[in-house]
């Protein structure tokens, strides 16, 4: 076995993991070695900590006397510290008709561009006017326009299961005009 990584589903800080500080390197941010979170190594343990605020993972790797067998795999143990990686957001995109006549139930839905399907992501809709009737937590709801006569409906989408870092939220508007 080369490696066991551990992604932590609790927040922990590097204090509660118990391990030996004195034994632990820090390692530095470089413009070589761009690092998205800060790093420690127990060299002799083979414990890498990723830690940003809280521990975002763990890597165990062999002991220092076993890491010989495999040196040039476990040469620079920096390699296991989670590194800044370039991050393709995708493009989130509400769709609805520009206008609609009151009373109609009128479909709004969201297009993800994730190069695949949206399985995995979670949506929870928001809307100033107008009722959801259906679809809260999916890729595209109903809304009911019976109240909002001479108004504008305007639906929004908050997409989760994407990097923390893209933007999420995106709406779209829909005149309510009389019939």
């Amino acid at each position: 076995m080369l490696q066991i990584q551990v992604i932590p589903k609790l927040k922990f800080t590097l204090d509660s993991l118990g391990l030996k500080e004195k034994t632990l390197k820090t390692l530095a941010f470089s413009p070589e070695k761009p690092l998205r979170s800060q790093g420690f190594i127990d060299d002799d343990e083979g414990i890498v900590v990723s830690l940003n605020g809280t521990v975002e993972q763990i890597v165990y790797v062999p002991t220092r006397s076993d890491r010989a067998r495999c040196a040039g795999y476990y040469r620079d143990l920096t390699v296991f510290v989670k590194t800044i990686v370039c991050i393709l957001c995708p493009t989130i995109a509400v769709v609805s008709p520009n206008r609609a006549e009151v009373g109609t139930q009128i479909n709004f839905y969201v297009a993800v561009s994730t190069g695949g399907s949206t399985q995995g992501l979670s949506f929870k809709w928001t809307v100033n006017e107008g009722i959801i009737v259906s679809g809260q937590g999916t890729d595209s709801i109903i809304i009911d326009s019976k109240a909002a006569k001479g108004k504008t409906i305007k639906a929004t989408v908050e997409v989760d299961g994407i990097d923390p870092d893209c933007i999420k939220p995106a709406s779209s508007e829909t005149e309510i005009v009389r019939r």
